[in-house]
């Protein structure tokens, strides 16, 4: 008991840092009244439950998460991908037979359309954000 009498002494002798608040923002100091609190509160609370009611939303209304998931996933495949072709070449021929060249050339026309593919759907994802971004 005597401890915390002790350690809320020196917490109360010690010196605070003094900040310069910044103009409309509230300082931790006592500076802003309880009415401006209580205002604060209410529009927390107002944007709050327009949130949680659909009224607004985070990411606008073509779902980016869901795109946002199959890039992800189509990044999965393209690695899944290029690892399996890969382990599909003979690196131990001394001689680069006509065989390894040609499946070489047809695994990089697999991985390019894919890559491709995945390009296109970023592409359409930072339209989409661009687009909706300018319209809010």
């Amino acid at each position: 008991m005597a401890e915390r009498k002790q350690h809320a002494k020196i917490l109360r002798t010690q010196p605070t840092m003094q900040s310069v608040p910044e103009e409309g923002v509230p300082s931790s100091q006592g500076n802003c009244s309880f009415p401006d609190m209580q205002l604060m509160k209410q529009d927390l609370q107002d944007l709050l439950f327009a949130f949680r009611s659909g009224k607004i939303k985070a990411f606008g209304d073509d779902n980016v998460i869901q795109k946002m998931e199959n890039i992800r996933s189509k990044q999965g495949k393209l690695a899944r991908l290029h690892f399996g072709l890969d382990s599909q070449i003979d690196y131990n021929d001394a001689e680069d037979s006509p065989a390894n060249q040609k499946q070489r050339q047809e695994n990089m026309s697999t991985l390019l359309e894919n890559l491709e593919d995945l390009s296109s759907t970023i592409k359409s994802l930072n339209t989409s954000a661009t687009t909706s971004g300018k319209s809010n």
